[in-house]
């Protein structure tokens, strides 16, 4: 799919280049602080190309009722392994990170797996463009907070990293 072809150059990669720089920076003013990159999360919009793109979506199966509700999710698996924007911070990562003290958080990989737990019952504050209140959320970027996920999967993985053992993705990692 287009939008998952990684650009060579472009806003994001010089953002991810200057960010960089900035931690590197501040490990030298602030040597005990310890600099976290989030990888971008997994996207599971259900489409033909299953690569879990919002630009790649079947768009009829995610436009809500008439009166403002959605009856399910469509959310699906994706057969994608990276988008370009992690592809991005990995290459940015490896080029020009040079202390140990900035990590990366593989949120990625804690969120590829898991496109079943998009659906939530909706609350009071998950309106409809009508004012009318949603009986289901579809979350299919992981964009929403889920207090299960996070504990079981999300701060494990981060106290992992804050300790100094090796990240999911190894790729990344610095001698």
């Amino acid at each position: 799919h287009p939008q998952q072809q990684k650009p060579r150059s472009g806003l994001y990669a010089t953002d991810v280049q200057l960010t960089v720089e900035a931690f590197e920076r501040a490990v030298v003013a602030e040597p005990e602080k310890l600099f976290v990159f989030v990888e971008t999360a997994a996207q599971h919009f259900r489409g033909a190309g299953r690569t879990g793109a919002y630009e790649d979506r079947a768009e009829t199966q995610h436009q809500p009722r008439a009166n403002g509700t959605m009856a399910t999710c469509f959310c699906g698996p994706t057969d994608f392994s990276e988008d370009w924007r992690n592809a991005l911070l990995h290459e940015g990562l490896q080029e020009h990170a040079r202390s140990r003290r900035i990590r990366l958080l593989p949120y990625f990989n804690l969120t590829r797996p898991r496109w079943d737990m998009h659906v939530a019952e909706a609350t009071q504050q998950h309106g409809s463009s009508d004012g009318s209140p949603r009986r289901v959320v579809c979350d299919c970027t992981h964009f929403c907070y889920d207090e299960a996920f996070w504990s079981g999967a999300v701060f494990p993985a981060l106290e992992a990293l804050v300790a100094g053992k090796p990240s999911l993705d190894a790729s990344v990692q610095r001698e």
